[in-house]
C-alpha cells in the first residue's frame, strides 16, 4: 500500500475500501491477492468484497504478473552472466 497505517474501524467498509483509506495498492501490488491476518495471527485469503475485523491487519501481495516477470528478468540476467564467462573464457 503507498500509506500504510492505522485506520478507524468501519464494519460497513471492504477489503478494496480500507485499501483505497491508505492510498491503494502500490505499482506492483493486486488487490485481488490480498490476505488478512487476524489478532491471533491467522492469515486468510479473501475476496475484494470481504469485511475485516477489528485489528485485522491487510497485506496487499504482489501481482502474479509482477511475480512471474521478475521470475523472467531474473533468468535473463544470470543467462547474460553465464553467456559473458563463456564469451570471455574462449578469448
Amino acid at each position: 500500500m503507498n500509506l500504510p497505517g492505522e485506520f478507524a474501524y468501519s464494519g460497513d467498509l471492504s477489503i478494496v475500501q480500507y485499501i483505497g483509506l491508505a492510498g491503494g495498492p502500490t505499482k506492483d501490488g493486486s488487490v485481488d491477492r490480498v490476505v488478512v491476518y487476524s489478532t491471533d495471527g491467522r492469515a486468510r485469503g479473501v475476496g475484494r468484497d470481504a469485511r475485516v475485523n477489528r485489528g485485522d491487519v491487510i497485506v496487499v501481495k504482489k501481482s502474479a504478473y509482477k511475480l512471474f516477470g521478475d521470475f523472467v528478468g531474473g533468468v535473463i540476467r544470470l543467462g547474460t552472466v553465464v553467456i559473458s564467462i563463456i564469451v570471455l573464457s574462449n578469448q
